[in-house]
């Protein structure tokens, strides 16, 4: 299997199946509903419904059986996830993040070849363990090393400080560091959850990412000497997985804008005609009537105070009185006219 674009070009949608139209009418299909203290059972609805319509495995290649969207695609299928819910968005960019790096890079191998196979058969999530405890955030830098334990098999402990929708996903992507030649190298592994041991950490409640669960683990990972990338893992987060993050997060968060901008239409709606005279015409789309419009009306100035004063006003000028003290208290009576 060659390391290529050309894996993740996207094949012509046919009538039956279209995914960036299918995550449009998305919503359609979640009974759920969203709300406080209703989060993470929102997102967890939508992320069953994204496997049951197929959309988790959309960058598999054609040659592995999957649609191999690009990221042109996949961000638009963000956004409208986003829409939806800004947790469950987070989740698909930060899973597409992975799931690049798994296509652009992966070697061809019986072992990459059968992952790349259940990414899209099992519509599995791919989480991150590229975070580490005590090396600062810098993910560039690991403490834990992959150790030989005899007759090819590997294993790595780490502890990390959070893994985001670890649950949920059925193999997490972890940087170790490894002896080599001329010095060490940062290496990245697939670790598939069937061969992974894990500890429990502190759970985070981040304010607007209730729906995600974010919690350390320490976990304990044995796998083969075939899960490890042959590119080390600077090059693959250069080339790949940073470009592919900040893609999808800038398609997150325009969803997240036109999710409010939904909201707020939705209300304006469903009020009373009376309520407001502003409500009738945002439902229109007509031009706000000048009345409501920033004011354009003469202002008075005041021009013999130490800071300037503007007084905004759509009456006659008339005579004010503005107390501003002087630098020993005195209080002055300003000169104001009207421009």
């Amino acid at each position: 299997m060659a390391s290529s674009s050309a894996r993740i070009t996207r094949e012509p949608a046919t009538p039956e199946w279209d995914a960036v139209e299918l995550s449009r009418t998305l919503g359609e299909r979640i009974t759920a509903t969203n709300g406080p203290g209703r989060e993470r059972d929102f997102t967890d609805a939508i992320l069953q419904q994204l496997r049951d319509d197929k959309l988790i495995g959309v960058v598999v290649p054609a040659s592995h059986g999957g649609p191999g969207l690009g990221t042109a695609d996949i961000a638009r299928i963000t956004y409208n996830i986003s829409r939806l819910s800004g947790c469950a968005g987070l989740i698909y960019a930060m899973h597409m993040s992975q799931a690049f790096s798994v296509i652009r890079h992966a070697p061809d191998t019986p072992f990459f070849d059968a992952f790349i196979r259940r990414m899209l058969s099992d519509q599995m999530l791919i989480g991150s363990g590229t975070s580490e405890v005590g090396v600062g955030g810098d993910i560039f830098g690991s403490i834990c090393t992959v150790e030989d334990l005899g007759e090819g098999a590997l294993r790595i402990v780490k502890e990390t400080p959070i893994i985001s929708y670890f649950h949920h996903a059925g193999a997490v992507l972890i940087t170790a560091m490894r002896d080599g030649e001329p010095r060490k190298k940062q290496v990245l592994v697939v670790g598939e959850k069937p061969n992974m041991e894990w500890v429990n950490g502190k759970e985070m409640q981040l304010m607007g990412m209730r729906g995600i669960v974010n919690q350390g683990f320490t976990l304990t990972t044995r796998f083969g000497e075939d899960a490890i990338f042959p590119e080390d893992f600077p090059a693959i987060q250069r080339v790949t997985m940073t470009p592919v993050i900040n893609i999808m997060w800038a398609a997150v968060w325009s969803g997240i804008a036109w999710q409010a901008i939904d909201r707020t239409k939705a209300f304006l709606a469903k009020s009373d005609p009376k309520d407001t005279e502003v409500a009738p015409v945002m439902r229109s789309g007509a031009a706000v009537p000048s009345a409501y419009r920033r004011s354009t009306s003469p202002k008075r100035r005041c021009s013999n105070v130490e800071s300037s004063v503007t007084l905004p006003t759509s009456r006659p000028a008339r005579s004010i009185e503005i107390n501003v003290p002087t630098p020993r208290g005195a209080v002055r009576k300003p000169d104001c006219s009207t421009e």
